[in-house]
């Protein structure tokens, strides 16, 4: 059984009753950050976040974390992750880009 790591966007205020409810499907919160649930699980744990969480925006598979220090740490980041394990050529995908951090000045960045 593998265990990924995933997380529950919400809004600010409301983590409590999120982790509540992830409590009550047997999943344990990892870490709860503002507007944020960490948990790790199963692709069934995940499933189940997705169709039981009433408070929750959304939930997301988390595919790498890292802290960045700078910005060229994005780009390593980045060319460091095995995307084909992913995605292939013939697939297309869908950037979102939020910024949280001091570091990066504008969501322009991310485009």
């Amino acid at each position: 059984m593998v265990t990924e790591r995933f997380y529950a966007t919400l809004g600010v205020g409301v983590e409590q009753l999120v982790s509540g409810e992830l409590g009550a499907l047997d999943i344990a919160v990892t870490r709860i950050e503002p507007g944020r649930a960490r948990f790790e699980g199963t692709l069934e744990d995940l499933y189940r976040a997705l169709i039981h969480l009433r408070c929750a925006s959304k939930v997301v598979r988390e595919i790498h974390f890292c802290e960045i220090k700078a910005e060229e740490d994005i780009y390593e980041t980045v060319r460091a992750i095995d995307w084909s394990h992913w995605l292939t050529p013939e697939m297309t995908f869908r950037v979102t880009f939020n910024v949280h951090s001091s570091l990066l000045r504008s969501p322009r960045f991310g485009m």
